[in-house]
């Protein structure tokens, strides 16, 4: 492996538990299909060179199979690796994103390829539903020295998007190491976003931080709060446009 690789870890749940709280795509087949087509995608990014391996985790206990058998027809099962188990053993009112950090731990600390990257590896986690379709910019024009490289929004109100980040060694252990139990949701109405955002800012003091996309990532997925388009293209547009003309102002 190359020095200091980029390394995509895709994160999943085909079968959501049944208390999942908002969560209007909970059908199985339909997750399932979502997960392919973008496992699919970054197989075709990861043929074309935009990242080293690819690491796709998954923690409902679901049989992986399909996804192996992809990696396996593009030729590509010795750089992406599965990892499947069951996680899920939290009540539902702790919300998805203290599911999903609790599973990014799960491959911090479990995945091979992760390991043989060593001390260099530079973790870009995705949603594993969404299709981050300028991928390949994003990692290319990436600032290399920050430790943290994420999406910080301070309108309507300060949070963090959840679905792409990207950490080195240095920052998972400060900060996102355990980090899934600063986002236990309960009854107050305080989004994963926000908590993580207030995790975000306190270690900007000891931890090099970007906390803005040089470019604007264009996703194409369904959401899972409605089940509705997670980004249309005159969203990614205004972001896009906002990047350049007004870079202070953080939609």
């Amino acid at each position: 492996m190359i020095d200091d690789p980029d390394v995509l870890l895709l994160t999943a749940t085909v079968c959501a538990p049944e208390d999942a709280r908002n969560l209007a795509r909970r059908d199985a087949a339909t997750r399932l299909a979502d997960y392919l087509d973008a496992f699919d995608f970054y197989l075709r990014q990861l043929a074309g060179g935009a990242f080293a391996a690819m690491v796709f985790c998954e923690n409902s206990g679901f049989d992986l199979a399909p996804f192996a058998a992809r990696a396996r027809a593009a030729r590509l099962d010795d750089r992406v690796e599965l990892l499947g188990h069951f996680g899920l053993d939290y009540p539902g009112v702790y919300g998805r994103g203290y599911g999903e950090f609790k599973l990014v731990d799960y491959a911090m600390q479990r995945s091979a390829l992760i390991a043989k990257a060593g001390d260099g590896v530079r973790v870009w986690k995705v949603t594993g539903r969404y299709k981050i379709l300028n991928i390949e910019r994003l990692i290319r024009s990436q600032p290399r020295h920050a430790d943290l490289y994420c999406n910080c929004r301070n309108r309507p109100t300060p949070l963090t998007d959840m679905h792409l980040m990207r950490w080195n060694r240095r920052a998972y252990d400060a900060l996102v190491h355990n980090a899934y139990r600063a986002l236990q949701g309960n009854e107050i109405p305080i989004s994963c976003e926000e908590r993580f955002r207030a995790l975000v800012d306190a270690a900007a003091a000891s931890l090099r931080i970007v906390p803005r996309f040089l470019q604007a990532p264009k996703v194409e997925g369904w959401r899972g709060l409605d089940s509705r388009p997670y980004q249309t293209t005159r969203k990614y547009l205004k972001r896009a446009l906002t990047r350049r003309v007004a870079p202070w102002f953080w939609n």
